[in-house]
């Protein structure tokens, strides 16, 4: 096998991966003496758009170090024992008992990078100096190296090279990446309860009297999405007298909707989030889709660019209040085909559809209880909706029974006897407790219990399946006792994250699903969620503070930051 498993060029970057073994083997090109030397104590990579906005990694066969800047300044760092965490799952940057190993791996790098910027260019010339030196090419190359290229042409300011033939072995592989080529796909949740119309003005914002008001109380408004404003500054609207302190879009205006909703999309897709999971019934079923069609129609009437690139699925939707029948089937999916058509409607595993079946043990329920000629057998359900998704000139769809909240591993059985493809859990909390008010498991430790569930129950389901990846689980907005309306002093969740831990945990899954190729064929992971702000907690920038009321990106970064930074894990390249 090639030292060389899975070469990750991506414009505009300087990276090379092998695993651990081979480290003390690899040699890197002298420029002064034009000549191949045994590569030493590290390797280094760079990627970025420029020498002031890269990440920046630093490895030696036992210690991983990483650094992401912004605006030439450190933003975050992470530093990893390869012998003790090879799936890079504890960050060690705090502690103390690892601050000897922190400086010296500083040293390493700024000593490496002090030298690179003084290496001699490959050709003479200040425009390719400079080209060379920031491992940017005057035109950017293909995020795999063509088999012609010569690794001379590309910009290896960095110390490292490895034999032509080990490169030219490896391009001809196929590697372990997903359609994206580079990573899996991330979709996120969504819930959409804040359009301004449906459970947006009594059961979340409480600005119209009734229901519960969860994000009612001052502590948090905080979690208010981006688009809200305190009602006290809102001086165009006539408020009515029991107006709440938090408004958004009342009286309902489409416009304002779409304005917000576009903008939720550009978040979204700079963030280089894939695709976003909308969920509720179809609007000829049940009360207009309980108004959680209405974001969704915003993202298929928008306008701008981003709007094309971000791609969703529409979950098919079990709820128990529905009593589907083979007929109610049918008109699902005569509301669903027409989404499944779009060019932006995602797709896995060589173009076929993802379709996502909230509930499907309700479902199969509902059908089989159903009477005569309307009665229908999980199987036979599963069966309809791939027959009417090829009947549109698409591929076989990917099916995939999602439970709500979680445990979905506990129906993989029945669903594979029903004929869906893989399983996944519409949250997937895993890691929390039931208790007081932040005294339940810690973020990072519910993260180490997330990759155990993986491993533990997952695994042993019997069918693929796609691994979740929750944002929060800090429900303490919705800890009422629903007859009283009076605060739980205890609720199941973790506790918030701190910086890093988020990073920390999207890339767990992900270095899982490289790991574990088959049992994750899809390559997607989901999140939990784009916009619970009173549930568990979304990725959505919330509302800053008045008066500027600059939203508050803080999680969306740090996801932002962890796809950009993600690679293929070695030991995964190795096994795979």
């Amino acid at each position: 096998m090639s030292p060389l498993k899975r070469l990750n060029i991506q414009y505009p970057t300087r990276n090379f991966q092998c695993p651990r073994a081979e480290v003390a083997s690899l040699r890197c090109f002298d420029y002064a003496n034009n000549n191949l030397t045994p590569l030493g104590s590290a390797i280094f990579s760079e990627i970025g758009d420029s020498l002031e906005n890269q990440t920046v990694i630093t490895r030696t066969a036992n210690t991983k170090y990483v650094v992401y800047r912004q605006d030439a300044k450190v933003s975050y760092e992470q530093l990893f024992d390869l012998e003790k965490d090879p799936w890079e799952m504890k960050n060690q940057i705090g502690n103390p008992k690892y601050q000897q190993v922190l400086g010296a791996m500083r040293e390493k790098l700024d000593r490496w990078e002090k030298e690179t910027k003084t290496v001699p260019p490959l050709q003479a010339g200040a425009e390719e100096d400079q080209a060379a030196r920031s491992g940017c090419p005057e035109k950017p190359f293909n995020r795999t190296v063509p088999k012609e290229t010569s690794i001379m042409k590309l910009p290896l300011c960095f110390h490292t090279i490895i034999l032509l033939s080990a490169i030219t072995a490896f391009c001809s592989e196929e590697g372990i990446a997903s359609e994206t080529g580079t990573r899996p796909l991330l979709g996120v949740q969504r819930w959409d309860m804040y359009s301004g119309r449906g459970t947006t003005q009594q059961q979340e914002l409480g600005y119209l009297p009734g229901k519960q008001g969860f994000l009612k109380d001052p502590e948090w408004h905080g979690r208010a999405p981006f688009f809200c404003r305190l009602t006290a500054d809102v001086d165009w609207v006539a408020h009515p007298e029991q107006a709440g302190p938090l408004w958004f879009n009342h009286p309902f205006n489409q416009a304002l909707l779409q304005r917000s909703m576009d903008q939720e999309i550009r978040y979204a897709h700079s963030a280089g989030i894939d695709f976003f999971i909308y969920n509720g019934p179809t609007r000829t079923l049940f009360a207009n889709a309980w108004e959680l069609k209405n974001n969704l129609d915003c993202h298929m009437a928008s306008k701008i660019p981003e709007a094309q690139s971000m791609k969703f699925v529409w979950a098919l939707y079990g709820h128990s209040v529905i009593h589907y029948t083979r007929t109610k089937v049918a008109v699902m999916m005569d509301e669903t085909k027409a989404y499944v058509k779009m060019d932006n409607w995602q797709t896995v595993m060589d173009d076929r559809p993802l379709v996502i079946v909230l509930w499907p043990g309700q479902f199969r329920l509902d059908l089989e209880d159903a009477s005569g000629e309307e009665r229908m057998t999980g199987c036979e359900f599963v069966e309809y909706v791939r027959a009417r998704v090829k009947a549109e000139g698409l591929k076989n769809p990917y099916m995939v029974g999602a439970t709500v909240p979680a445990r979905s591993y506990e129906q993989a059985d029945s669903l594979k006897k029903d004929g869906y493809d893989a399983f996944m859990d519409y949250a997937g909390g895993y890691g929390g407790k039931a208790a007081e008010r932040d005294k339940a498991p810690t973020y990072a430790v519910a993260t180490a219990e997330l990759v155990n569930t993986y491993e533990s129950k997952f695994l042993k389901g019997g069918l693929p399946f796609i691994p979740p990846c929750t944002s929060m689980q800090y429900p303490w907005p919705r800890a009422l006792d629903h007859q009283t309306g009076k605060p739980k002093k205890t609720w199941y969740h973790y506790q918030w994250p701190k910086q890093g831990d988020l990073a920390d945990r999207v890339k767990a899954a992900f270095d899982f699903v490289a790991a574990h190729p088959k049992a994750c064929e899809a390559q997607v992971v989901t999140m939990y969620s784009w916009n619970e702000h009173s549930e568990g907690g979304g990725l959505c920038p919330t509302m800053g503070t008045p008066p500027e009321y600059k939203p508050v990106t803080q999680w969306l970064d740090e996801v932002a930051a962890a796809l950009a930074a993600w690679h293929y894990p070695m030991q995964a390249m190795q096994e795979n």
